[in-house]
């Protein structure tokens, strides 16, 4: 009996988990060759650059707002890039006084696929700032108009900048 559970356990593991292990594999960011970790690691540089610079700037709060909320826009870029089997590089930031600006470099992309792409980093920041946003509701550890100015800039940015100008673009091309 307890063989026979083994066996059945073994094939539902095999059949349940292991296809999604393998496929979380593929997002990871951390790898084991040097280059990739070396490329992390200087992104990762950039984003405290970032956090440092915002940091002076503004109070603690806002600086770590803003900077979360900047890296898990460009990490969404990535994840859905690996997505849809292109080759994206690891996230760099640049620190600018009052702006900071991320870039995560896409190579093998499709063109049907550009504007989920775009739209995946405001998807994946925005849901970020309404949980946050909820989450301040009820520890209130940061000025919730601060949350709500946030999430007005990360749209207006997005939707005037690089990301808002691929998506529509992409997306005027489509209705033709």
């Amino acid at each position: 009996m307890i063989t026979y559970l083994k066996h059945k356990y073994d094939d539902y593991w095999e059949k349940s988990f292991w296809p999604k292990i393998q496929v979380f594999d593929q997002y990871i960011l951390l790898k084991n060759d040097h280059e990739s970790q070396v490329k992390l690691i200087y992104s990762l540089l950039t984003a405290l650059a970032v956090a440092e610079l915002n940091y002076i700037l503004f109070d603690l709060p806002l600086a770590l707002l803003m900077t979360v909320g900047l890296i898990i826009h460009e990490i969404g870029h990535y994840i859905y890039a690996k997505a849809f089997n292109a080759k994206p590089s690891y996230p760099l930031f640049i620190p600018i006084p009052f702006i900071a600006v991320g870039i995560t470099h896409i190579l093998d992309m499709q063109n049907e696929n550009i504007p989920i792409i775009a739209l995946a980093g405001i998807i994946l920041s925005t849901i970020y700032l309404i949980v946050l946003f909820l989450h301040n509701t009820l520890f209130s550890f940061i000025n919730p108009w601060m949350i709500v100015i946030s999430i007005v800039m990360s749209f207006a940015f997005n939707y005037f900048g690089s990301d808002g100008k691929k998506y529509k673009q992409h997306k005027n091309k489509n209705k033709e």
